[in-house]
C-alpha cells in the first residue's frame, strides 16, 4: 500500500499495513503517486515525475514539466544532422530541468501500460509513450489549460 503524506513523502505498507519503508528525497515535495509495471512514478509540486524501481527504491530517472509540453516538431526539427539534434535535446532537458511547472495531480496509465499521461494543477496534461526510449519522440500530445 502506497500513502501519500501531508509532508510530501511517500509511506509504504504492506498487505497487513506493517511499515515497510518511506520515500523522500531532498528538496523534493511529492504531490501525486502511481505505479506503472515496476515503477513507482511520483510527481512533484515542480511539475516533474520521478521514477523509482518498485523492489528497491532506486531512483531511476526524472521526466521533467517542460519537454512533455514542447511540440514534437520543436523538438524533432531542433537540428538538422543527429549530433545536433543530440545536442539540442539534451539542451533543452537541461533547461526544462531548471524551470518549474505546476504540481502533478494525477499520473495514470493505459490498460497496457504503454502509454502515460501527466495531469497538473492548471488542468493541463501530457501523453508519453514508454516504448520509446528518446524522449523528444515519446512525446505524443498535450493540452495546456482548459479545453
Amino acid at each position: 500500500m502506497l500513502i501519500l503524506g501531508a509532508n510530501g513523502k511517500v509511506l509504504i505498507l504492506d498487505s497487513k499495513g506493517e511499515f515497510v519503508s518511506t520515500v523522500s528525497r531532498q528538496g523534493v515535495f511529492f504531490t501525486s503517486v502511481s505505479t506503472c509495471d515496476d515503477r513507482l512514478l511520483l510527481g512533484t509540486e515542480r511539475g516533474t515525475v520521478h521514477a523509482y524501481h518498485i523492489a528497491s527504491l532506486q531512483f531511476i530517472s526524472e521526466i521533467p514539466y517542460q519537454i512533455a509540453l514542447l511540440p514534437n516538431t520543436c523538438l524533432n526539427d531542433a537540428a538538422s544532422n543527429s549530433q545536433e539534434k543530440g545536442n539540442a535535446h539534451k539542451s533543452l532537458i537541461e533547461k526544462a530541468l531548471s524551470r518549474q511547472g505546476p504540481p502533478v495531480t494525477d499520473i495514470r496509465s493505459t490498460k497496457d501500460k504503454r502509454f502515460l499521461m501527466m495531469v497538473y494543477e492548471d488542468s493541463s496534461f501530457a501523453i508519453v509513450d514508454r516504448k520509446v526510449s528518446s524522449l523528444s519522440e515519446a512525446i505524443l500530445g498535450y493540452q495546456q489549460g482548459h479545453f
